[in-house]
């Protein structure tokens, strides 16, 4: 990640807490960074290195490596310097005593300096999908800065708020979490002025315990806007209205498609390519992603749009636009005279049911099939929740399950699915793809949906290698990326 930094080094400096300084020769401190990096493979002259230590890597083992790429600074932490500073003489090396704590400190400084109206946007589902929108509403009158792709954590928020350029006038902050505290964190960095929770539903219950917990857990976003900031509040969803009561909004802007709402959606429809459509006040949208379910997503925009004065004609321009920056969330695309659904990005129980209905409801000329692998991070809700996704498939109707994963295995042994008509169980990725591949014809829609550690994109990247092995005559149906 690189831009244009409004600081020099030595304003940069000023915001740290610094436990030394070792100014390379030669070195301005008058000199602007071009960005600040933790990746030293992307790492771009004249930016600043923070080396962070992870799970799996430790930045400072790639020191040598950035100073060669011409970083300007690099950011390092006590003990790596005393064991390493005769070496470091003609290099500008930034000593703190946490290089994690001190990134985020410096994207709140940073945030402080540039000082846009900043949205925090949380929730179970759609978090990536309603960024985009929102910033896609708000562009058409502000210069607007977004987390670029899910960048949505401890790690990822300081470097979006980094990345802003100097004449930023609203940044959309996109903040994610699996344990209490996380969002409360973020928010510490960020300092919304404004903030959204799309909805609450069962995700991450393995660390957040119950929906309660997950909804404790997002009301972080409210408790820090409590007194001074606005809360969009979706009242279709009794826990994210519940987060909103229990954290004491004093100023909140509801949206709504069932309940009386500051925002109200009517005539919510779903054409025949898969896109809904609604109106709010005699204008109609309609929402270029894909899915019944993004309508909500999209009067969220709308209720944003509206309370910064976006003109109506260009939000309704804006939200019929295709997400094409969303990859793996409901892309819909054409293969062979198939069609994919591609929701392979991440899953849980409610975005599962909202896929599964979007499959049910699409028209097709064929077969439809639901290709599922397990879903993460349920603690004890793992096994019921598998389980009702596989009923809502047969419920629905879709003429073929086809599941992998360990959770799905035991569903699929405790509910005897193995014994239903269309229901099948597969070992791996291979399997499952090469069963597809022969399986479905043209004029099938094939929906493909997982969590994330389940790799699901596997199976699309086996379909195209089979039928279409040259990525450049792929035929994608205009309008449905």
């Amino acid at each position: 990640m690189s831009n244009k930094m409004d600081w020099s080094l030595q304003e940069l400096i000023q915001a740290l807490p610094l436990q030394h300084l070792q100014v390379g020769r030669g070195q301005s401190l008058n000199q602007s960074p071009v960005g600040v990096s933790i990746d030293s493979r992307q790492i771009q002259p004249g930016e600043v290195f923070v080396a962070i230590r992870g799970e799996r890597h430790d930045g400072h083992q790639f020191i040598d490596e950035v100073l060669q790429k011409q970083a300007l600074a690099v950011m390092v932490d006590a003990g790596w310097w005393q064991a390493n500073q005769e070496r470091m003489a003609d290099h500008t090396v930034l000593v703190v005593e946490d290089t994690l704590t001190a990134l985020q400190t410096l994207a709140h400084r940073y945030r402080q300096r540039i000082d846009p109206k900043v949205i925090g946007l949380t929730g179970t589902n759609g978090k990536t999908t309603t960024k985009e929108l929102v910033s896609r509403v708000l562009q058409r009158r502000y210069r607007v800065h977004k987390t670029p792709g899910n960048l949505n954590n401890h790690i990822g928020v300081p470097l979006t708020l980094l990345s802003m350029p100097s004449k930023t006038d609203i940044a959309v902050v996109e903040m994610g979490t699996n344990h209490f505290g996380e969002i409360a964190t973020l928010c510490r960095i960020a300092d919304p002025d404004y903030g959204l929770i799309t909805n609450i539903g069962r995700g991450h219950t393995e660390f957040l315990q119950d929906l309660d917990g997950v909804r404790r857990a997002k009301q972080e976003l409210f408790d820090y806007l409590a007194d001074s900031g606005t809360a969009f509040v979706n009242v279709d969803d009794p826990m994210v209205v519940k987060a909103a009561d229990a954290a004491g909004v004093r100023r909140r802007i509801t949206y709504a498609f069932e309940h009386p709402a500051d925002i109200r959606g009517t005539e919510l429809r779903l054409d025949s390519r898969g896109h809904a459509h609604f109106n709010v006040d005699g204008n109609e949208f309609m929402v270029g992603v894909p899915g019944l379910h993004n309508a909500a997503n999209a009067l969220a925009a709308v209720a944003l749009g509206r309370h910064f004065r976006v003109p109506e004609k260009d939000m309704v321009d804006a939200l019929a636009q295709p997400a094409l920056e969303v990859s793996g969330r409901m892309r819909v695309w054409t293969l062979a005279g198939r069609t994919i659904i591609d929701d392979s990005y991440n899953a849980n129980p409610e975005s599962m049911r909202a896929a599964l209905e979007f499959l049910q409801k699409i028209p097709a000329g064929g077969r439809k099939f639901a290709v599922l692998g397990d879903m993460f991070e349920l603690g004890d809700l793992r096994l019921q929740s598998h389980q009702e996704v596989l009923q809502t498939a047969q419920t629905l109707g879709i003429d073929f399950v086809w599941v992998t994963g360990d959770a799905m295995a035991e569903a699929f042994r405790e509910g005897r699915f193995e014994q239903k008509p269309g229901f099948r169980w597969f070992a791996g990725h291979e399997e499952l793809a090469h069963e597809l591949i022969h399986g479905c014809k043209r004029g099938d829609v094939l929906l493909i949906k997982g969590s994330r550690g389940m790799r699901m994109e596997n199976i699309i990247r086996a379909l195209q290698s089979h039928f279409n092995p040259d990525p450049s005559a792929q035929n994608q149906e205009a309008g449905h990326q």
